[in-house]
């Protein structure tokens, strides 16, 4: 990890090298401009920043294993350091000027193009840093058990039983009105 650490470092560096040293001529650009990406990317990272405090309390509640923490605060401090950088250019730096069309290139307002560098460098990075403890968590999951076969007896009858026959109505004699009013009487 501190192997990859200290290469996106480098890398960040040599962005910002290779920016201020390939912008020999001033290009105007609006400020309007900036304020939007600064606003996009603030955006940005109130999503990963979120995403990763998903991934980072998932992990230590389903994986106790405590290698994957310093991945995981190395990706959280990526998008923060991005997103210091990016409020102090939102806030501070774009602010502070008065007219609409800014230089940018040729020694002038460097700090923009090291911003710009910062944001691919920084998004990138803890983007890797997010994704290798959970690549690894998902390749290393195992599978859920197995349920135990279950075994059912089934007993079948080849020959069954026959039916038994319906019974047939008998015929009963009803009696007229008469009678049955005389047993009632003679029963209390």
């Amino acid at each position: 990890m501190i192997i990859f650490l200290v290469a996106s470092v480098v890398v960040l560096f040599a962005a910002m090298w290779v920016s201020c040293v390939s912008f020999n001529t001033a290009q105007t650009y609006k400020r309007e401009r900036l304020e939007k990406t600064s606003e996009a990317t603030i955006s940005l990272l109130a999503l990963l920043i979120s995403g990763s405090l998903l991934v980072i309390s998932w992990v230590f509640d389903k994986i106790h294993v405590p290698d994957y923490g310093p991945w995981l605060v190395v990706a959280i401090l990526w998008f923060f350091v991005v997103l210091i950088f990016t409020l102090y250019m939102r806030f501070n730096f774009v602010w502070r000027f008065v007219s609409d069309d800014l230089q940018i290139g040729g020694g002038k307002n460097l700090v923009v193009l090291c911003w710009l560098a910062t944001i691919m460098v920084g998004v990138t990075s803890g983007l890797f840093f997010l994704a290798v403890p959970t690549l690894r968590i998902a390749w290393n999951v195992a599978p859920p058990p197995s349920a135990p076969p279950q075994i059912v007896q089934v007993e079948c009858h080849m020959n069954p039983p026959a039916p038994l026959p319906t019974p047939t109505p008998t015929k009963s004699k009803q009696q007229p009105k008469q009678g049955q009013s005389k047993k009632k009487a003679q029963h209390k």
